[in-house]
């Protein structure tokens, strides 16, 4: 199995991490023999003496060598450069084989590549290791989870030794190295297929600098001196100046002092967004391929052409979501190769494990009987869209704001709790919370009467939903991507306009003033497939492609 980070991190690293993890387990515990392969994160620097700049074979480069003097260290060149790209075995994990490739020239996550496209296509010396590890564990498969960090060229290398190939589309890396088809993970791109959008996509760092960067910050590594490429403006002097001297002049419109911008803030007229506000506009579940821009081909372009034909090239391609599966048909690839296959999940077992925690609700006959309890689980990324349950939770009337205990828990929701905050003295109850891990579901979901999924983008097949409905919960989740494929509407839950934060303030309004809605919901919440069912549906798939 090859995905970016290490398997025994698991869902510390994300949703595929811990799917991945828990398949592999799975299979174990199924007689397999599974190995993993994690790269693009580790970076060890290069040993190499350090060399004083300038001269270094002059008469003072030579009676320095001869007395063992140095120069002062601020005239020695500190770059720490990585070492040589190297396969790494980690003690076994639970039975299974645990491989890693250090200082991979491809840098994962793959934003952090973005910069260079194309060496996730073909990169040399990244897959002469990776064939060291192949022709060691001499696998029958190789499935792909994620192949950020790593290239195209190493299924090529798994495919002449004979491999079959399955390929899971956990999310949409193929199509653009930013993984989520979003601008700068601010706005769903819609042009990734190359051209001027792309090259002028939010910037990422330099992926030299980046590798660079991890080196040196390899523990036990000291890091190295670097001078800001670009150098702040200096601040405005802090003493004062003599009566008879000019004041130094500052742009109003960018005077960095105590509360300067906060006050130009004050003086702007208050924006209030609208039904008509381009950032607010609802989209539709339609799965296409996006135009491309006539007359221009980039890198990116050439990445993506290079991703789908490499697909084609596959035995199988599992798609999680019947959403994934058109859209990446949409884009080329063959149908006949495409497996739509819903994931399972762990939190069944979790659930079992901690019945006492995953408590049904108490009660609610009458909207004044309680307070309706909902709650977000999941990371604070602008696509999982809880800045725009904040939107919705602001434009209800007080009454129903007021009739709603909202549980919020977001790995990263430090940076958007403030929003929350503000709503607290409006809400029945608030209880907020940061990082958890899947052993904290149960406790999170109990005496819960709904799970939020405002998803603003095409959610490929979130978890999140399955960990909901397996604790009881229906979800009122957005009509992106994957969710329909797991959320009836009316049945198991409600669906609402992705991106529409009238729509979902309407959909908690209607929840908040009929209880029985919420409580037929519930009654139809069926739990999700567990990991072991999924592992059995994935094995016809190792064994000879599509099934």
């Amino acid at each position: 199995m090859l995905n970016w980070p290490l398997v025994f991190h698991g869902a510390l690293k994300g949703g595929i991490a811990g799917y991945t993890q828990v398949l592999a387990l799975e299979l174990i515990e199924r007689g397999h023999r599974v190995s993993t392969v994690g790269s693009g994160t580790t970076y060890t620097p290069r040993q190499h003496s350090q060399t004083p700049k300038g001269r270094a074979n002059g008469v003072l480069g030579k009676l320095a060598r001869a007395t063992g003097a140095t120069r002062p260290a601020e005239q020695t060149d500190q770059r720490i450069e990585p070492g040589p790209c190297t396969p790494v075995r980690h003690p076994d994990w639970f039975g299974m084989a645990v491989y890693e490739i250090t200082n991979s020239p491809v840098l994962a996550p793959s934003l952090l590549q973005f910069n260079e496209p194309m060496a996730e296509v073909s990169s040399p010396k990244l897959e002469a290791v990776f064939g060291e590890i192949i022709a060691l564990e001499k696998p029958d498969v190789l499935h792909v989870q994620s192949l950020e960090g790593f290239s195209l060229g190493c299924l090529d290398v798994a495919r002449r030794v004979g491999c079959r190939i399955i390929y899971s589309l956990h999310n949409y890396h193929p199509l653009c190295p930013q993984v989520y088809l979003t601008r700068g993970h601010r706005a769903p791109c819609t042009n990734y297929d190359g051209g001027r959008a792309c090259n002028n996509c939010v910037p990422a760092p330099d992926a030299a600098t980046e590798r660079n960067r991890r080196a040196a910050a390899h523990p036990n590594e000291p890091p190295p001196f670097e001078a800001p490429s670009n150098p702040a403006p200096p601040l405005p002097p802090t003493e004062s100046v003599a009566l008879e001297q000019s004041p130094p002049k500052i742009d109003p419109e960018a005077d960095p002092r105590g509360m300067s911008a906060l006050l130009r803030s004050w003086q702007t007229p208050r924006h209030w967004c609208t039904p008509d506000d381009p950032n607010w506009q609802p989209f539709d579940n339609v799965p296409r391929a996006e135009p491309t821009i006539e007359g221009e081909t980039t890198d990116y372009a050439r990445r993506r052409a290079a991703f789908i034909e490499a697909l084609n090239h596959c035995d199988t391609v599992h798609a999680v979501s019947s959403f994934v599966a058109g859209k990446f048909v949409a884009h080329g690839v063959d149908e006949a190769r495409v497996k739509t296959l819903t994931i399972g999940t762990i939190a069944n077992d979790l659930r079992e494990h901690n019945a006492e925690l995953a408590f049904a609700p108490p009660p609610r006959p009458t909207p004044a009987s309680r307070p309706l309890r909902a709650v977000f689980i999941g990371v604070n990324h602008w696509y999982k869209g809880l800045s725009m349950l904040a939107d919705s939770l602001e434009m209800l009337t007080p009454d129903v704001l007021g009739s709603i205990e909202l549980s919020v828990f977001a790995a990263g929701g430090q940076t958007i709790e403030y929003r929350f905050r503000r709503l607290e003295p409006r809400l029945a109850r608030l209880r907020y919370g940061y990082e958890y891990g899947p052993q904290d579901l149960p406790w999170m979901c109990g005496g819960q009467d709904v799970g939020l999924v405002p998803s603003v983008w095409w959610d490929n097949g979130p978890q999140t939903v399955l960990e909901m409905q397996a604790n009881g919960l229906p979800v009122l989740g957005a009509n992106a991507g994957g969710i329909p494929d797991f959320v009836q509407h009316e049945a198991n839950g409600l669906l609402f306009n992705a991106n529409d934060r009238f729509d979902l303030a309407g959909t908690l309004a209607r929840c908040v003033n009929d209880p029985t809605l919420v409580v037929g919901l519930r009654s139809r919440v069926r739990p999700p497939k567990t990991m072991a069912e999924h592992a059995r549906e994935m094995e016809p798939l190792y064994a000879g492609g599509v099934s």
